[in-house]
């Protein structure tokens, strides 16, 4: 078995987005992420 750990994405400061969504950072991470996922046959 092999466990992962990793880091929420970026998220914008709560004064900016009070439900604190992701930011442009944020979203190019998880993307990145996924795609190493997917290549690697973690998913």
């Amino acid at each position: 078995m092999r466990l992962y750990v990793v880091q929420h994405g970026d998220a914008l400061t709560k004064d900016v987005d009070p439900e604190r969504r992701l930011s442009d950072q944020g979203r190019a991470d998880i993307t990145r992420l996924g795609a190493w996922l997917v290549t690697n046959d973690v998913v």
